[in-house]
């Protein structure tokens, strides 16, 4: 009985670690593909950013205070023919994983030229919904606003 209740704790000890190593790695994965989604926005590869998009495509509040639109898969073919450049990432993210649920929040900093050569200097307040499936994470949606100065 008293090796037992000398294993017990240990093996809670190191079920919780484990458990806060798997937390740890989802929360690096959805960085990494909240970074992936930027790097082919900048790349204007539709094909990479398809892979990380909910089925149906996501949803966005843009920093305009613009209503509620989706950003679908024919959308992102359109738009990326359109003539522009842009070089955004996001910074400062902190991710909160719920099982298959995970909330992105941070600042989406970077400049977007356009055809003229105008450009627009941003850094933004930004907050995503992600979820996984099948095995793999989704956007679901974002939430971009100003930031104070």
């Amino acid at each position: 009985m008293k090796k037992l209740s000398m294993i017990l704790p240990m093996v809670l000890i190191l079920c919780l670690l484990i458990g806060f190593q798997a937390q740890a790695d989802n929360e690096e994965d959805v960085k990494t593909a909240v970074a992936n989604v930027y790097s082919a926005i900048n790349a204007k590869d539709a094909d990479t950013l398809l892979q990380y998009m909910a089925p149906g495509g996501y949803t966005e509040f843009p920093e305009d205070g613009s209503p509620l639109f989706n950003i679908d898969e024919e959308y992102v073919r359109r738009i990326f023919k359109m003539d522009w450049k842009a070089n955004f990432k996001a910074q400062e993210l902190k991710v909160k994983v719920f099982g298959n649920a995970a909330l992105v929040t941070g600042y989406r900093v970077g400049i977007l030229t356009m055809l003229d050569g105008a450009t627009q200097e941003s850094r933004l307040c930004l907050s995503m919904m992600w979820f996984r499936l099948e095995g793999k994470w989704k956007l679901a949606h974002v939430h971009l606003s100003p930031s104070k100065p």
